[in-house]
Formats: C-alpha cells, structure tokens, sequence
C-alpha cells in the first residue's frame, strides 16, 4: 500500500513538471521566433501600405516597374518602355524602388542569416540528410545489417546535397559580395558556429 501511494505522489510532480517544461518551451519560441517574425512583418507590411504612385517597386518574381494604381490590396505597375502593366497583390512586392543594400537587414544582404540559416548555411539540406541518415540506422537496428540497401539513399542523397549546395553557393557568391565571409562563419550543414552581421 505505502509502495503504491510513493509512485503516485512521484507521478504527481512528474506532472507538474511536464507542463512546467511545456509551458518554458512555448514561451522560448515565442520569444525566440513568433515576436520577431510578427515585428518583421509589420515593417513589411508598413513599407506595402505606404506605397504610392510612381514609386518603383521590385516583385518577388523579380519585376521591375513604376506604379500606376494602387488599391486596397493590389497594385498595378508599368514595366519597361513598352509601358506593360501587370497588376499584382501587394504582398508580393519586396522593396519600393530601393536598391539592395538600402533594405533594412536582414534583407540587404541579399540572402538569409536569420533562424535556421544563422547556425547552418543549408539547414533544409540537413534535416533531408539526417532523416535518411537515420532510415538507415534504423535499418541496422532492426537486424538487417551494416550493409544493407537503405544505404543506398543516404548515400545518394548526401551526393546529391554536396553538389547542389556547391553550385547555388556559387551562384550566390558571384552575386552578394558578403556571401564568402557568411561561409567561412557558418557552417555547410552541421549547425554550428552563429553568423553575426
């Protein structure tokens, strides 16, 4: 009877402690991504709203124009001398007529620095290659053997990573001069050291 009322009472504070540890974690990622996340997008939207006719604008898509109309959520703009006009949702325009290096950071830079990417250059990459990673562990466990043919896609897609990540790191290296010192800060994939702008 004693033995049984012990277990109950441990369980109890064992209980406690779990949401202790719960409500912690919501409050970390709160602080820690949801209240910079929503400071950002407000600025965002702030430089969307104040747009005007006549401003220069850049989409996401990489159009260049001048705007000719502005409603409650699209804007219409001018592209080029041939005076094309394409309407699009204001969401989708990054900066009004601003060239890269006059955006606030982190967006000057041309390139990601913020979350994930401030401890790993590719960490999209990673999570892909761990998980196939830990397929083939699993694998092992299980009693197939050391060489077994889940191997075969970690492998492959490990490869397949390295090269694709060489080549866009290229790419973005001839195109943000501040491309090279983030790869000697960071690292490729492991989450390492921090970047610090």
């Amino acid at each position: 009877m004693m033995t049984i009322l012990a277990a109950n009472s441990t369980a109890g504070a064992g209980g406690g402690q779990m949401i202790f540890m719960m409500i912690a974690l919501f409050a970390i990622f709160y602080f820690m991504m949801i209240r910079p996340e929503n400071k950002k997008k407000k600025k965002t939207d702030e430089m969307r709203n104040s747009l005007t006719i006549g401003d220069e604008i850049t989409t996401i898509g990489g159009m260049i124009g001048k705007v000719v109309q502005v409603t409650e959520d699209t804007v219409t703009f001018e592209t080029g001398e041939d005076r094309v006009r394409i309407q699009t949702k204001k969401w989708a325009m990054i900066h009004g007529g601003k060239k890269l290096e006059e955006l606030p950071s982190p967006y000057n830079k041309g390139f990601n620095t913020t979350g994930l990417w401030r401890v790993s250059r590719h960490p999209n990459y990673f999570a892909e290659q761990g998980t196939w990673v830990s397929f083939y562990i699993f694998s092992i466990g299980a009693g197939i053997g050391l060489f077994n043919w889940s191997i075969i896609g970690a492998l492959l897609l490990i490869v397949l990573f390295l090269g694709s990540s060489s080549f866009a790191e290229e790419i973005s290296s001839s195109k943000y001069p501040e491309y090279a010192r983030y790869c000697k800060t960071v690292s490729r994939f492991f989450p390492g050291k921090k970047y610090n702008a």
